[in-house]
């Protein structure tokens, strides 16, 4: 299914010290009624300099009323990133 994300499709953090954090919102919206899909990937480099790529994958149910979400999406990156 085709959806559209409201902000930017892409967000550059720059240089952070080590156990600093950043934050990033987004809305998905699907243009019909149905199951959404998508990834979204994290590219960066880790502390010695290698380039490093973590995806996440979604999926939920866009029913009529109900168009858009973030919440699954983010609760499964935020546990993709901690190792859960």
């Amino acid at each position: 299914m085709i959806f559209d994300v409201t902000q930017s499709n892409s967000y550059y953090a720059g240089n952070m010290e080590a156990g600093k954090s950043d934050t990033y919102s987004f809305t998905v919206v699907p243009r019909e009624v149905g199951t959404v899909t998508g990834t979204v990937s994290f590219t960066f480099e880790d502390s010695e300099g290698e380039s490093q790529i973590i995806e996440v994958p979604f999926e939920f149910e866009a029913t009529k009323g109900r168009l858009s979400t973030t919440t699954t999406i983010i609760r499964r990156i935020i546990k993709k990133l901690h190792g859960v």
